[in-house]
């Protein structure tokens, strides 16, 4: 349980040591974020004319800006597990390893979907039933936490890929046999932080008054986001270069 507790401060610790490099690549993914999320958005919905035509093209927006965020995540992996001291730039890395990672990213996703539509399904008719709604509140959490940490261990496969040594699913699960403990640990301390993060900014939120104080909590807020999904992704990188290549934390 203290490995895991260990691990993520780690991880908080190696993008806190890094916040400028980290800075200079994400300036671009950040920035077309609040252009998108706080400018077009808006004036898309507000000119009441969500053709077929728009929502494609928004569709393709936000293709791209993940696209740029995947970018950041591939260059974070390579400067940790590498030392690769590239600008983050799409040109400066290769662009075999970004393909791959999203090929395994998708692989994942639909993997997470198989596994969480038939408990949603389950958790719904469960709640019809009388009396049981407080069970399914209380346990769905738990469930929820448990899936999480084994998605953790599957996700080796991202970092993997983006340092170009690619292993399987089965490895991944093979190579971390024995951590439960370890990755469930790390990631109570990520949905705890996670946790936080979010109602301390709805509460700033809550408190602003007017558009400009508005708009400026709801950047600060995407930011804070931002630092804490880097968070996760250096817990992801860090789990996977001390069980996959044995380096140490200590």
């Amino acid at each position: 349980m203290i490995k895991g507790f260990k691990l993520y401060v780690y991880a908080v610790r190696m993008v806190l040591r890094n916040w400028l490099a980290i800075s200079k690549v994400s300036i671009a993914p950040i920035a077309a974020a609040i252009f998108v999320l706080y400018y077009l958005l808006p004036k898309f919905f507000k000119e009441g004319e969500q053709t077929g035509i728009n929502f494609v093209l928004f569709f393709f927006v936000f293709i791209v800006l993940g696209f740029l965020m995947v970018v950041v995540v591939v260059w974070w992996h390579r400067f940790v597990l590498l030392e690769d001291e590239s600008d983050g730039h799409i040109s400066s890395l290769p662009q075999r390893a970004i393909l791959a990672y999203i090929g395994r990213l998708i692989l994942l996703v639909i993997i997470a979907m198989l596994v969480s539509l038939p408990l949603l399904f389950l958790s719904q008719r469960a709640l019809q039933i009388a009396g049981v709604f407080a069970v399914v509140f209380l346990l769905w959490p738990l469930v929820y936490i448990l899936l999480a940490s084994v998605f953790l261990r599957m996700s080796f496969i991202l970092p993997a890929a983006a340092v170009g040594k690619p292993i399987s699913i089965a490895e991944a699960m093979e190579d971390t046999r024995g951590s439960f403990w370890v990755f469930l640990s790390a990631t109570v301390c990520a949905a705890v932080v996670q946790f936080v993060a979010d109602h301390a900014v709805n509460w700033l939120i809550g408190l602003a008054s007017g558009s400009v104080a508005y708009y400026s909590i709801s950047i600060f807020s995407l930011l804070v986001s931002a630092m804490v999904a880097m968070f996760n992704v250096s817990l992801l990188t860090t789990l996977y270069g001390h069980y996959i290549e044995g380096r140490p934390i200590d």
